[in-house]
């Protein structure tokens, strides 16, 4: 259904009867969906509580992304290779292949 048909279907139905209930009704349709745009889901803290406040979670998330952003983290040691003297030889598409 196109924009403009369904703005006609909903004309239709307000110069009804029933037009009075129809709004109201598209009124708390139009409510719940702004509403679920709104909800925001908690999350856990260092003890695995859920947190609901948006404050406490505004600092939970901050304090997290402080903690990952600042800590070094264990990684496997880059492995070393001896140096190449001298120009590096191209790559050939050939010595790619197969």
């Amino acid at each position: 259904m196109t924009k403009a048909a369904y703005y006609d279907e909903v004309s239709r139905k307000l110069n009804t009867r029933d037009g009075e209930r129809f709004i109201y009704r598209l009124a708390k349709s139009r409510q719940r969906k702004a509403e679920e745009i709104e909800k925001f889901h908690g999350i856990n803290d260092e003890r695995g509580q859920l947190l609901m406040d948006r404050k406490q979670v505004t600092k939970r998330w901050r304090d997290y992304f402080e903690q990952i952003s600042t800590a070094e983290f264990d990684h496997p040691p880059i492995p070393s290779a001896h140096p190449v003297y001298g120009p590096i030889q191209k790559i050939r598409a050939e010595a790619n292949e197969g």
